[in-house]
């Protein structure tokens, strides 16, 4: 069939140039009954239309689909999936990110310590090994308590990690701010991670994308990977 329509069209366009050099001839000749002939510019412009097999402006055809616009653009998706790490521990500091509330660049919270007796800080640390906080759901709405999201060391102490509780144990001092808070609360730089902030950078970095259950790993692989999760009995 689309053979059919070629030719066809063809036909069509030689029948409508023909047709045009015949009209032209024939008021030139005078033979038409005083049907003016045209002018060069505007046979010019039939001839170019039933060159090109159009008889009126071609419309506009469907635009694309922003999916189809997608596929069009990108090639790759890479998924970077890293445990146990929270986006202000990350990207807390990265420039125009929704992270920390700064002050002369420092974050400018404070979250309230009970061992301490007073509120302590977020704090830059170098080193890759934290010991964080306890991740299951209690602790998470704990955590964020309504809101205010500052139950973050309140929830460490109730999770007995050791050193939160141990906070004069020389083997702690590595887990621990210049407050003496727990490691919970701190905090990397492009310095110690360069290569999530490089692509940060020259990709997309999502600052309000959050975990799909307030729960443990498994659940959250499970949901990367189907976007479901669920104990089946």
């Amino acid at each position: 069939m689309p053979r059919v329509r070629s030719n066809s069209s063809r036909f069509l366009v030689a029948f409508a140039a023909a047709t045009l050099i015949a009209a032209a001839c024939t008021a030139a000749s005078g033979e038409t009954g005083g049907t003016p002939a045209p002018s060069p510019a505007s046979e010019a412009s039939r001839a170019e239309v039933a060159s090109a097999g159009m008889t009126s402006p071609a419309s506009p055809g469907p635009q694309p689909t922003q999916l189809q616009q997608a596929r069009n653009h990108i090639k790759h998706l890479v998924f970077i999936v890293q445990e146990n790490r929270s986006f202000d521990h990350y990207f807390g500091t990265f420039p125009g990110a929704d992270g920390f509330p700064m002050r002369n660049g420092r974050p400018n919270v404070c979250i309230p310590d009970p061992i301490a007796g007073h509120c302590v800080r977020p704090y830059h640390s170098t080193s890759q090994l934290q010991q964080g906080g306890p991740h299951d759901e209690a602790a998470s709405k704990a955590d964020v308590n309504g809101g205010r999201m500052n139950g973050f060391v309140r929830t460490v102490i109730e999770g007995h990690e050791y050193c939160a509780d141990h906070r004069t144990e020389p083997a702690c001092a590595n887990y621990l701010g210049p407050q003496d808070q727990p490691d919970v609360m701190s905090y990397h730089t492009g310095k110690e991670i360069p290569n999530y902030w490089t692509y940060a950078r020259k990709f997309v970095l999502q600052d309000r994308m959050f975990a799909p259950a307030d729960s443990w790993t498994l659940p959250a692989h499970l949901f990367l990977v189907s976007a479901w999760a669920a104990s089946l009995i």
